[in-house]
């Protein structure tokens, strides 16, 4: 197995979680599995969020975390936020926000 070496040369995992904002009762919130040992990690998972009308001026919130297996700490890698109406109405966007 190809293993990339990275951050102060430990293997690291790399994960994303989605969630909508905001959610008081944290019910809309989905992380995708650990991707290890990879700068360039494919995350090929679907995720279902229940959407009402009164849920389009919320936001998803799409985020990168690194998870450094020694400390066992995660930090933010970058993330992008849209808002449910905009996602629905498939409109092309194109801001984003590194950390």
């Amino acid at each position: 197995m190809n293993k990339t070496v990275l951050f102060d040369g430990v293997d690291d995992a790399i994960r994303s979680k989605l969630s909508l904002m905001p959610d008081e009762e944290k019910k809309a919130e989905f992380k995708t599995a650990v991707v290890p040992g990879t700068s360039e990690p494919l995350f090929n998972q679907n995720f279902t969020f229940e959407v009402l009308p009164e849920d389009y001026h919320k936001r998803l919130i799409i985020s990168v975390w690194h998870r450094d297996p020694v400390s066992r700490k995660s930090s933010l890698m970058g993330c992008m936020a849209f808002t449910v109406k905009s996602v629905l109405d498939e409109k092309v966007i194109f801001n984003n926000y590194q950390n």
